[in-house]
């Protein structure tokens, strides 16, 4: 004997089905307006055994491994913590790489744009290009000029390209941890 269970659930665009929604029935997380919809499945097969009120057959699901619910497989946002959830895991050594070889050839950024955090990539990837460009200048008002002024610029734009090298080489390292951790505590179970 087989048993349909039909239920309402309240469905948010971005975060799938919550439980947690206000009296304007806005998800919590999101703050986006939930929607009803009527879900039906299977939900046990045969009789309940002895000492067994149903056995249920899930699907693939995530879990919220900070909380210890149960989200949906799409969902993009953690309905109850709100961390962005990524698709797949991060390769640690490539986005290392990425970060460290364009920042040696002054396209620093890399990592973070591929790790999908744009601005900031793009935000690195400008600041290494415009050091660059502020280096040549110097160079060459050096070459035409003979002013010591200029060697003086050349150090200090040279020191911050480094610097900018080096932080974003850390920050790409950093924030690929953060996206694994944010990937393993909503894993599919």
């Amino acid at each position: 004997m087989e048993e349909i269970e039909v239920k309402l659930v309240r469905l948010c665009p971005n975060c799938g089905p919550v439980t947690d929604y206000d009296a304007d029935f806005k998800c919590k997380a999101c703050k986006q307006y939930t929607k009803e919809e009527v879900i039906s499945g299977e939900v046990g097969i045969g009789p309940p055994g002895p000492g067994m009120e149903r056995e249920e057959r899930f699907e693939r699901g995530r879990m919220c491994r900070v909380h210890g619910k149960e989200i949906d497989m799409n969902a993009r946002v953690c309905q109850y913590c709100g961390t962005n959830i990524p698709d797949s895991r991060a390769s640690e050594n490539t986005i290392t790489a990425l970060a460290a070889i364009g920042g040696i050839f002054g396209l620093h950024g890399l990592g973070h744009i591929t790790l999908g955090r744009i601005v900031i990539g793009f935000l690195a990837l400008f600041a290494g290009l415009a050091l660059i460009g502020g280096l040549i200048a110097c160079a060459v008002m050096y070459y035409y000029y003979l002013e010591p002024t200029y060697i003086a610029l050349m150090a200090i734009l040279a020191i911050a390209y480094v610097f900018l090298f080096v932080w974003q080489v850390m920050d790409a390292n950093a924030s690929v941890r953060k996206y694994n951790q944010a990937y393993q505590s909503h894993a599919i179970r």
